[in-house]
């Protein structure tokens, strides 16, 4: 039962290709990540999220297992957003964007 367990471990990484194998934050608040969104669902494992560090003079765009779940806020342009990614299946990831206040 505890090999089923999913992992805990987080790190830290950069790109936009997102994977979701274990918990992971892409950028930093002094390099924050800047291109679209992405995911490499090869060896995923449900529930994983991942949170992407992104500021950007453009919103990013998001492949199409993409999906924005409601409630969430916008992208701002030109302020630091917060992308909170939750693997479901490799059609579906949910998504949320949050910016610090």
């Amino acid at each position: 039962a505890l090999d089923l367990k999913l992992s805990v471990e987080s790190q830290s990484t950069t790109g936009t290709a997102i994977s979701f194998t274990i918990d992971k934050v892409y950028g930093t608040l002094t390099t924050p990540e800047t291109g679209n969104i992405t995911a490499n669902t090869t060896n995923a494992k449900l529930g994983v999220t991942n949170i992407i560090i992104h500021n950007s003079a453009t919103a990013p765009t998001f492949g199409s297992q993409f999906k924005k779940l409601s409630g969430s806020g916008n992208y701002s342009t030109g302020v630091v957003n917060y992308i909170y990614c939750t693997f479901i299946t490799a059609t579906e990831i949910i998504y949320s964007i949050n910016q610090r206040s």
